[in-house]
């Protein structure tokens, strides 16, 4: 099966805010069944899945509903990805046919033709290549830990870590987080704050080694794989401002992190980043405040 996202006019987009959650739930559903008349499809081939996306990028909020479309693998039928194009066609000259006549269709914006949304299998080649990268970080890791016994070798992983987590949440702002807009300021905020903290302090205690993120510092004493960069040692004044700009940054990342889980809840369609940025995240989280324990009992 696929899934299809019809956007509704604003006009639509207004009567629809103001039903209550149960009478969205009928509209949805009503919906389903007057476009299984007009397509024509069978009624059970269309069906809504309840809650909404907003839109607002024609300047307007407008409301995102989402249908899934069942396959069949009778050839005399016909197949979801031709109910949607059919769907399309239809809107496309929506004034002259059935669309206008009920109640519900006759919200739909012509100007935004049925799109499919992604399933994870779009994602599968960033998956694999996800998962090859982690293997091989495990085995050199491995490896490391039992040429290098002496060496914090998991400092190298963290800041790979916390690279990759600062992509995904810039990316995650940028293209994402507008689609629950109560949020895109808060995220943006965060985001800001929080980076220039990190690089600012970054520089100020080393301005040659590194610089973006401030729990990245800790590589550079881990004396990974005993490479001389990564033997670099920290007066103690440093170590306890890397510390401490550390739980400031666990500070920003909570919400942040609380952010995410509130885009989960309010959003249907799926998209890799912001999945990828939430476990990210949660695991920079986890990770600092295991460590700040263990740093504050020693």
């Amino acid at each position: 099966q696929i899934t299809g996202i019809i956007r509704l006019t604003s006009d639509g987009s207004s009567y629809y805010l103001s039903l209550s959650s149960v009478d969205q739930q009928k509209f949805n559903k009503q919906m389903a069944t007057d476009l299984s008349y007009i397509i024509p499809v069978d009624v059970n081939r269309i069906t809504p899945i309840n809650g909404f996306e907003k839109d607002i990028s024609t300047g307007t909020l407008q409301i995102l509903l989402f249908f899934n479309i069942k396959d069949t693998t009778d050839l005399s039928r016909k197949s979801a990805y031709n109910i949607s194009q059919d769907f399309n066609t239809l809107l496309k000259y929506k004034k002259y046919n059935a669309l206008m006549n009920y109640n519900t269709t006759s919200l739909i914006d012509e100007n935004y033709p049925m799109t499919i949304a992604p399933f994870l299998r779009e994602y599968l080649v960033l998956i694999i290549i996800i998962i090859a990268a982690l293997v091989v970080l495990v085995i050199l890791y491995l490896l490391a830990s039992w040429k290098f016994k002496k060496a914090d070798n998991f400092a190298i992983f963290k800041t790979i870590i916390i690279v990759v987590d600062l992509g995904l949440r810039i990316l995650f702002v940028i293209n994402d987080v507008h689609k629950v807009p109560e949020l895109w300021w808060p995220s943006l905020i965060i985001l800001v704050i929080s980076t220039s903290i990190n690089i600012v302090s970054s520089f100020l205690i080393i301005v040659h080694e590194i610089a973006g993120h401030i729990e990245a510092l800790y590589a550079l004493s881990s004396r990974f794989g005993t490479l001389k960069i990564f033997s670099t040692t920290f007066s103690k004044t440093a170590e306890n401002t890397i510390f401490w700009v550390g739980i400031l940054g666990l500070i920003f990342g909570i919400p942040q992190f609380i952010i995410q889980i509130l885009f989960r809840l309010r959003t249907i369609s799926f998209n890799i980043i912001p999945q990828l940025a939430l476990v990210s995240n949660a695991t920079i989280i986890a990770y600092n405040i295991l460590s700040g324990i263990y740093k504050v009992q020693v």
